[in-house]
């Protein structure tokens, strides 16, 4: 576990304390930025436009409920703390705004909810439009974004990218197509999964919390 843990903090370093020019930074900012629930008003659109399909569109729409689904669970059981900015503050262009931890279901850190959403959008394009392997790239677009405006460490990047992709490849490998109908009965389980999460999250962490209490009271 430390290995790792030094690992997550390597590789954030790495990403998170570099400067770049402008130019290069103008390319890295989208990748941090659009993949959140404003950026993917943007999108989405294009999305839709490069898999136009009725069934494809579908089975992202799917996707990427799903995926938020699992993420907000996550997010809210490991309850983990942003990173914090390095000191002095390395050169940056643009800003983006992180959320406090207790802001809301997605204040916590682990896993990335913007990673999660790029790897959806990666995995649409690929597993579900068939398109050019290229486009998982999207998902290290934002992995990267966010670590480089220090709104993540890597592996709540990676975790919530791998949750996104595993979304689509779960939902493009379904046998039977699905119907406009039923795009509709994933609403109401997106936003009872979003609610009830918090209370499962809740649960959880007593549960938790109880055997460490437990093997506490073994070892004495």
């Amino acid at each position: 576990m430390e290995l790792l843990r030094s690992y997550d903090i390597f590789i954030t370093q790495l990403i998170s304390q570099r400067s770049l020019p402008a130019f290069l930074e103008l390319f890295l900012y989208p990748g941090g930025t659009v993949f959140g629930y404003q950026g993917m008003l943007l999108v989405w659109p294009l999305v839709f436009y490069w898999i136009y399909n009725q069934q494809h569109t579908i089975r992202f729409i799917t996707s990427a409920a799903l995926g938020q689904c699992i993420n907000r669970l996550l997010k809210l059981i490991a309850s983990r703390d942003r990173p914090v900015p390095p000191f002095p503050l390395p050169v940056r262009h643009f800003t983006v705004r992180v959320p406090s931890k207790h802001a809301s279901g997605d204040g916590p850190s682990f896993p990335s909810g913007d990673a999660m959403a790029a790897g959806c959008v990666a995995g649409a394009f690929f597993f579900i439009g068939r398109g050019h392997p290229l486009t998982l790239l999207f998902a290290v677009w934002g992995m990267c974004g966010r670590m480089f405006y220090h709104c993540h460490f890597f592996f709540d990047t990676l975790v919530g990218a791998s949750i996104g992709l595993t979304s689509t490849i779960v939902v493009s490998n379904m046998k039977r197509s699905l119907t406009p109908v039923e795009v509709l009965y994933v609403i109401p389980i997106f936003y009872a999964g979003m609610y009830f999460s918090k209370y499962l999250a809740q649960m959880v962490r007593t549960l938790l919390r109880l055997q460490e209490f437990g093997d506490g009271k073994n070892k004495e």
